[in-house]
């Protein structure tokens, strides 16, 4: 069922209308205003500027434009006028001319380029900027220098290279100067125009009548060219945001007379490229659909709800303004935020914040505060209040519109108990959609009842799978047919109805109503009667459609599909903050030829094709491209862009390690140290004993080793043949024969618990007392002392051993006359290998104790003190010695059949399998830092060399796949490596004793290892073992011998001798850059200089004369100069500072700020090739807050400034370069850079993070640190607190960027902390 309903325009009383006009007459003449569509006399930016609310530069794009290179390409050619808007990047291009021309320009030349400015500011200004951004040295001229009283002599000083002494002539390449000084000269003939070849004006529309501009050319310029034709004229580079500078409506007579004068042609068809691409006209068209949004709210809505909306965009996070206008650049969000924030106040000056809505609305359309049609949709809803599991969908135009009109509802009386929400998706205006899991979620509550009502654009219409609805309304007509029978079709449920709202009067939208109904009809008799028709044949010029399959999978790309194929190829590219990778078209219509430029990281650069007529010229070149990236690798067999699959996982591996040992009986008393477990281990060994005695394994098999004691260099074998031992299990008759095999002199039985004993036999044994539960080494006898002896207490009360054993034990001594044992406490084997300090555990003792015999049961006998302290050492002994031989079972599995010849040193696989965790002298740590940095130097020269026609982000790919900790840790347990690391402290007391847990007729127990449980080990300690182990190689065995160790584990990894890929011919590299003085720089003579060409050309130069950027370079030099260091610093300072130092001082010395630091001190940025004015903007910045002072090691984080990272990757991509003309040798690497990083970071200089810091300061004093972050205008802000007891610390600090402003805030906190007194 359908119903139209209207709604009564005229209802609105006198008043109200009045109310409402006049708020959309203030509120559309506003917004019209600044929008732009209003213009006064202000240009556009300088409106924006005014919304802005502050004098502010405009910002240019982040990356070069198509327009900026085109002019570039062109002004090289001949000479061109650029006429660009303000803010649009001329200076960029002036630059990137003159950096063009420096080869010949550069001295002994005896040429120069000029750059004129109309004003003295101008001078400086653009003089630093060619300075900063060039490697060109600058001269300055203007008037207050006395320039106009200089004779032919002075000017000759700064022109004539013979004459160095008077100046630096030799090195000035560029002078900037105002006009007249340059007419002066020539007037004068200090300065000639054959001896400059660039000569660039700015605002240049000043050339016309008698002014210097004009006189420098009409004088010197067409007199020369007309009276000699031959002869060498400078380049003519003008630049300017205005062409005309008159007031006059002739704008052709004006544009061609400026033409005529300057000898150049306009660049036309830059313009509609520039507007296309500049923020500002971004900004103003996003203004103008915002205009466009509030005065729809104002007349469909209401002027409440457009407050509301003006309230919610002014407010709202970056998410939410994302939402509404799309990703965008900070600068232009605060543009589009202030712009609602200001038509919020424009509203408030009419409605008050404490308005409330009536019940009825009724007031509220009268006052203008709700429109009629709002006041409907209510009505209509509040009619199905009744219905039982109310399902309905408002249908709506706009996001803005579902977003306030859910807000409303929810807050009516009317509406309550019902559950609303909105939903909202991509339209043509090609704003962002909610996510899939919101939409999903709303669906489902609608679903499920928990939602009523929907308030939805057109996303609802189609796909979502959305219950049968009692109730659609479309609040907003459809814009089409298909939009009204889909939206129609959400009303399935029986009586369900479907309203529109359409005003009385709008006679023209309930036509279009009608046309709708009628044209389904339509559709339906159509198909109808086609039904029975069979298909006809397809289009012929369809069928002959251009294509390219790939046989191997039989994907195609056709002509229609080759353009999103390449912009979805070069998307995949890798780019930066500074430039986008997208490909550009040059189309000859008159000779339709088509070339395409894509990115220089893209392995093929350059491609032409010719067709039939220029329409398809596009399509015809792309499907050419496509079959050559397809040909080289760079799209797969899929056509897809080439891309790797990464390994997941990090999973715990259950590893089985250990073995169950042999026990003995010494040693047993000394780990256990308990008398229940020593009993059961000599019930354990004697059991044994006899089922070895009548087994028929023989006994040669059995796995034991045996620890005998010494005495005077020969074996103890009185005490290897004591009879042991526990007495209760001994006949006195053994007891006898021992006594008189071993006794010299008379002595005499005494009562020892549970038996006598000879006193000879109490000499050198070790006895236990029940009462103490501790075990004793018996020294000798004291004769003196017996049980009526006296001795003094501590509180210095004298009693006998007799009343003492009785008060303190509750035993009666009854041997009062037998003389008193000496004993001492036995100590407790403990873990030698450990670094710190022992400390006596609680209760021990080594001071002698008197024990009566009667309350000793006697251990074993003869057992001296000094051999019971030898056998301390041995469970650590034979700890190492097991930890040695696991090393060597390691060196024989893994490197017996790859490194015959290698000597690998069993201490350093020992270290290379030991973990921190162990707390001994060293760690796999320092060895698992150099074996990460030659894994990743190993990786990146192999893939570099094998994939030639990839690009830097698949390198990075097939590296990490190559060296990820998951890669490693499968390769680890593929080769049963994981086995060998080991984790944990050496623990006496959980120590397998040898002779104990013997099975000797179980072939596991004989020839196999024991396992005493299972450990779950972390992949990541897998792969820091495998690194360990190549650190381990590479320090005992050399480089060789590591890559044949990393070929036998099956990395793949192998080292290429021949590096050298491929490369287009680059004719005379030293006319793009100055070779000569980067080889002075580097101490290097390069081979093949155009790798310093490719080393230095950023991905935004996209100039066919550069065919690469320096990605490839910068992935293969990051490696190189990352080894070269690691390596330096472990020679240099391991083993004297700890691994952890070690790593500290590695991430410290290899971090792209310290590389951009770097480049910035050489002065690399005045040679790098770029076209991206974000990253001319930054490095502007960075160079004048620093200057030429660049001490410290933060690198200007502290100073709260974003170093570029185009900086840092220069100096890689210079690494990469020499490798490659060096013949990969490191050490020539290491010798150019290292200069230029210097002074390296040390130990003593080393700046520790001050996050690490405060975070460490925290857990040692139990304090409880956070930080918050929030981004405001571009700026990011974050909070760092700490608590100290009750006291919380707080400070804020700002910056670039997050990772800048915390590092800042930790460093103030500590700064607070200190200042505080903070313990």
């Amino acid at each position: 069922m359908g119903t139209l309903t209207t709604s009564d325009s005229t209802t609105e009383t006198a008043s109200g209308t009045r109310r409402t006009a006049i708020i959309s007459r203030a509120l559309s003449s506003f917004i019209k205003s600044v929008a732009g569509e209003q213009y006064s006399t202000k240009s556009p930016m300088e409106e924006i500027r005014r919304v802005e609310g502050e004098d502010m530069s405009p910002d240019p794009e982040t990356y070069a434009r198509s327009y900026q290179l085109e002019a570039l390409e062109k002004a090289k050619r001949e000479n061109t006028i650029v006429y660009l808007e303000t803010g649009s990047g001329k200076t960029l291009i002036a630059v990137m001319l003159l950096k063009s021309y420096a080869h010949l320009l550069r001295k002994p030349s005896p040429f120069i380029g000029v750059f004129l400015v109309p004003t003295v500011v101008l001078v400086s200004q653009q003089a630093n900027v060619v300075e900063m951004h060039s490697d060109l040295k600058v001269a300055k001229f203007w008037g207050n220098m006395g320039v106009d009283n200089w004779d032919a002599a002075t000017w000759q000083s700064h022109v004539d290279q013979s004459e160095v002494s008077l100046s630096l002539s030799l090195y000035l390449c560029v002078f900037v100067m105002t006009p007249q000084i340059l007419l002066n000269c020539l007037r004068k003939t200090f300065l000639k125009l054959d001896f400059i070849k660039l000569l660039i004006l700015d605002e240049c529309h000043h050339a016309k009548g008698k002014s210097p501009y004009a006189c420098i050319m009409t004088e010197f310029y067409h007199r020369e060219m007309m009276s000699n034709p031959s002869t060498s004229l400078p380049r003519i580079c003008g630049m300017t945001a205005s062409l005309i500078n008159s007031k006059g409506s002739n704008y052709n007579k004006e544009i061609v007379k400026l033409e005529t004068i300057l000898n150049s042609k306009y660049l036309s068809n830059l313009e509609k490229e520039m507007a296309d691409s500049s923020s500002l006209e971004s900004v103003r068209r996003k203004i103008s659909r915002l205009h466009d949004t509030f005065v729809y709210c104002l007349t469909d809505l209401g002027a409440w709800l457009a407050a509301k909306a003006a309230e919610l965009l002014s407010t709202s996070s970056t998410e939410t303004c994302s939402f509404f206008w799309g990703e965008m650049k900070e600068s232009n969000e605060n543009a589009m935020r202030k712009f609602s924030q200001l038509v919020w106040e424009a509203f408030s000056q009419y409605i008050r914040k404490d308005v409330r809505l009536s019940a009825d609305l009724k007031t509220d359309v009268q006052s203008g505060l709700i429109a009629p049609k709002l006041q409907c949709l209510v009505q209509c809803l509040a009619e199905y209040r009744e219905v039982k599991d109310m399902r309905c969908i408002v249908f709506v135009e706009r996001i803005i519109a579902s977003i306030v009109l859910r807000s409303l509802l929810s807050s009516l009386q009317q509406m309550s108990g019902w559950g609303i929400e909105f939903l909202a998706g991509s339209n043509f205006s090609n704003l962002l959609s909610q996510s899939v899991n919101e939409k999903n979620k709303i669906v489902d509550s609608f679903r499920e009842g928990e939602v009523n009502i929907i308030v939805a654009t057109q996303v609802l219409e189609e796909g979502l799978d959305v219950p049968s609805c009692n109730l659609v309304v479309r609040f907003d007509p459809a814009e089409n047919v298909r939009s009204f029978i889909q939206s129609r079709g959400r009303a399935r449920s029986p009586g369900s109805e479907y309203i529109l709202l359409v005003r009385k009067d709008d006679i023209l939208m309930q036509n279009k109503v009608k046309e709708f109904l009628e044209s389904g009809e339509k559709m339906r008799e159509e198909s109808l009667k086609l039904a029975s028709k069979p298909c006809g044949p397809l289009d012929s010029i369809l069928s002959k459609e251009d294509f390219y399959l790939v046989e191997k999978t039989g994907a195609i790309v056709t002509s229609n599909s080759c353009i999103s194929l390449i912009y979805n190829y070069c998307s995949k590219l890798p780019s930066d903050r500074y430039f986008k990778s997208c490909p550009r078209f040059v189309l000859d219509k008159e000779s339709n030829v088509a070339t395409l430029h894509l990115p220089k990281n893209s392995a093929v650069q350059v491609v032409s094709a010719r067709g039939e007529d220029s329409s398809s010229l596009k399509r015809i070149v792309c499907l050419e491209a496509c079959r050559r990236l397809h040909q080289v690798g760079a799209l797969n067999d899929y056509l897809l862009p080439h891309s790797d699959s990464s390994i997941d996982s990090d999973d715990e591996l259950g590893l089985y390690d250990g073995a169950k040992r042999f026990q003995s009986s010494v040693l047993s008393l000394l780990v256990d140290q308990d008398i229940a477990k020593f009993e059961e281990a000599m019930d354990r060994l004697i059991s044994f004993e006899k089922q070895l005695s009548s087994s028929s394994c023989p006994s040669s098999k059995e796995v034991c080793y045996l620890l005998l004691p010494c005495k005077e260099g020969r074996v103890d074998w009185l005490a290897v043949s004591s009879p042991t031992i526990s007495f209760d299990k001994i006949s006195n008759k053994s007891v006898e024969m021992h006594h008189l095999s071993s006794c010299n002199v008379g002595c005499s039985l005494v009562h020892a618990k549970d038996s006598s004993i000879f006193t000879c036999m109490l000499q050198n044994s070790i006895v236990y007392t029940a009462h103490t539960g501790l075990f004793y080494s018996v020294d000798g006898v004291l004769e003196s002392v017996n049980a009526n002896s006296s001795f003094e207490l501590r509180e210095g009360q004298s009693v006998t051993y007799k009343s003492y054993y009785k008060s303190k034990h509750g035993i009666d001594l009854t041997c009062e006359e037998t003389p008193f044992l000496a004993g001492r406490h036995i100590a407790k084997p403990r873990n030698y290998l450990l670094q710190h300090t022992f400390r006596k555990e609680k209760g021990e003792s080594n001071g002698s104790v008197e024990l009566p015999p009667e309350l000793c049961r006697v251990i074993m006998c003869p057992l001296s003190v000094g051999t019971l302290n030898s056998f301390m050492f041995i469970p650590t002994i034979m700890h190492r010695v097991q930890c040695m031989a696991l090393a060597s079972a390691l060196k024989d599995m893994q490197w017996a059949h790859c490194m015959q010849n290698a000597n690998i040193l069993l201490t350093k696989i020992l270290e290379a399998i030991t973990a921190k965790k162990c707390h001994e002298e060293y760690s796999y740590e320092s060895l698992e830092t150099l074996g990460d940095s030659f894994l990743k130097y190993a990786a990146s020269q192999h893939v570099f060399a094998k994939y030639e026609h990839h690009h830097e982000g698949i390198l990075c790919k097939k590296k990490e796949r190559l060296v990820s900790n998951t890669s490693l840790c499968c390769i680890g347990c593929l080769h049963n490596l994981a086995g060998f690391v080991r984790m944990e402290e050496f623990n006496p007391k959980q120590w397998a004793i040898p002779g104990l847990n013997s099975h000797p007729c179980d072939p596991t127990s004989i020839n196999e290892v024991y396992t005493s449980g299972t450990r779950s080990i972390k992949s990541k300690v897998v792969a820091d073992l495998m690194e360990a182990l190549i650190g381990a190689s590479l320090r005992t065995a050399g480089e060789a011998a590591t890559f044949l160790f990393l070929e036998s584990l099956g990395t793949g990894i192998r080292f290429h001798e021949r590096m050298a890929a491929e490369r287009p011919i680059l004719s005379r590299p030293e006319m793009i850059v100055n070779i000569k003085e980067l080889e002075n720089l580097l101490s290097y003579k390069f081979k093949d200089p155009a790798l310093v060409v490719e080393a230095l050309t950023h991905g935004s130069y996209q100039i066919p004369d550069v065919p690469r950027s320096y990605q490839r370079l910068e992935f293969l030099g990051d490696a190189v100069l990352d080894y070269c260091i690691t390596m330096y610093l472990y020679d240099k300072y391991y083993p004297a500072v700890t691994p952890g130092l070690l790593t500290d001082l590695r991430s410290a010395s290899t971090n792209n700020d310290c590389y951009a630091h770097a480049a910035a001190k050489a002065g690399l940025n005045r040679h790098i090739l770029h076209a991206s004015s974000e990253l001319y903007r930054q490095i502007t910045a960075y160079l004048q807050t620093f200057g030429n002072s660049f001490s410290g090691s933060s690198h200007g984080w502290d100073a709260g400034i974003a170093l570029p990272k185009v900086l840092g990757d220069v100096i890689e991509s210079l690494a990469g370069a020499i490798y490659l003309d060096s013949g990969c040798n490191k050490n020539v690497v290491w010798e150019c850079i290292r200069p230029l990083l210097e002074p390296i970071v040390s130990p003593e200089t080393m700046e520790y993070n001050p996050i690490r810091e405060l975070g460490e300061l925290c857990d040692h004093k139990g304090y409880t640190s956070s930080y918050n972050t929030a981004v405001l205008h571009g700026n990011s802000y974050v909070i760092a607190e700490v608590k100290v007891g009750r006291t919380t610390y707080s400070v804020m600090e700002t910056g670039p960027n997050k990772k800048t402003a915390k590092k800042l805030a930790a460093k103030a906190m500590l700064k607070r902390l200190k200042e505080s007194d903070v313990d």
